[in-house]
């Protein structure tokens, strides 16, 4: 049997050789956790690597996508452009058609009426030619009745003249009419094509740029003696100066030396449309403070106003501008003045 001390020995040998397995068993786990982390590392830095490999491809795939839609919009743009200049001088050319048309038809009347009105003077002449032939012929026993003729065939004469002009009156009368009717009917066919055009611009959605914007500079020009712009804005988007939070569109502004006309372009008008555009005007210039001291011209645009909303723009000092006969037209110029800046606006 062991005494203490040998036990003691056993246990202390015991002891050494568990430090030598723990020592043994934490280099091994040292090396396996440092190989661990290798291996994190590496896989970090491949899914690193991976991700930004994915981030470039989405990016080439979003950018290849924006290249791609912005040129369909661009071709969009194209087509709808096309389309609009061909309606346009698809138009232009029917109405010159039709001008040809009545202008041919015109002069070959004229000139049927004329040939006809000459055919009868020459048969008339004829006429008393071949009969004073045949009475100079004849014997003194003629003579008599010869004068007796005469003086019938000058009454018949005087009666055909009288006739005559009556009936040139009557084919005046009837070519002045036609003359009438042709120009009603030459003005019903303008105003018809207008309207089919402002219609297609309506629809389109470029009243203010196809059909206001173009005649503005001739009204500034005409109208308010603006010789020469000095700018020219359609669909103008502008931020308040006063209040930045605040944006607004303008449909057209014409800018000359000293006034500024500013238009409002609806294709279904109101009275309602008109008091937000007073409202708008109101706050010109602090949209524009470049315009202060400038006379203000409010310009309210449609295809067609109706007589009740023309006066109340007239009432509030508001120039309106709708489709006459060819094109665009003050419909109560002669009825507004301009006196101080902004005196426009009530």
């Amino acid at each position: 049997m062991l005494n203490l001390e040998d036990r003691i020995e056993v246990v202390e040998d015991k002891v050494d050789r568990l430090e030598s397995l723990f020592g043994q068993f934490m280099a091994q786990t040292g090396r396996l956790i440092n190989r661990l982390e290798r291996q994190l590392e590496q896989r970090a830095a491949q899914i690193e690597q991976q991700a930004e490999k994915d981030r470039q491809q989405w990016q080439e795939h979003l950018r290849q996508s924006d290249e791609r839609w912005q040129q369909q919009l661009d071709d969009a743009n194209q087509r709808w452009e096309k389309q609009r200049t061909e309606s346009n001088q698809d138009w232009n050319k029917q109405l010159a058609e039709m001008d040809q048309r009545w202008e041919k038809q015109r002069a070959e009347d004229r000139q049927h009426w004329n040939n006809q009105r000459a055919e009868m003077d020459q048969r008339w002449e004829k006429q008393r030619a071949e009969d004073r032939q045949q009475l100079a012929e004849s014997n003194q026993s003629w003579n008599k009745q010869l004068a007796e003729m005469d003086q019938r065939w000058e009454k018949q004469r005087a009666e055909d003249r009288q006739q005559l002009a009556e009936s040139n009156q009557s084919w005046n009368k009837q070519l002045a009419e036609m003359d009438q009717r042709w120009e009603k009917q030459r003005a019903e066919d303008r105003q018809h094509w207008n309207k089919r055009w402002g219609e297609l611009a309506q629809k389109m959605g470029t009243i203010a740029e196809d059909i206001v914007a173009p005649n503005l500079p001739r009204i500034a020009r005409v109208h308010f003696g603006c010789q020469d712009l000095e700018d020219f804005m359609v669909r103008r988007k502008v931020k308040n100066k006063q209040d930045p939070s605040k944006r607004r569109e303008f449909d057209v502004i014409a800018v000359c030396a000293d006034k500024v006309l500013i238009n409002e372009t609806k294709s279904t008008p109101s009275v309602e449309a008109i008091n937000d555009f007073i409202k708008a005007l109101a706050e010109v210039t602090a949209y524009f403070p470049e315009y202060q001291g400038k006379t203000i011209i409010p310009i309210f645009a449609s295809l067609y106003l109706d007589d009740d909303l023309v006066n109340y723009l007239t009432k509030k000092r508001i120039y309106a501008l709708a489709m006459g006969e060819e094109t665009m037209e003050l419909l109560n110029g002669q009825r507004l003045t301009l006196t101080e800046p902004r005196s426009l606006i009530s």
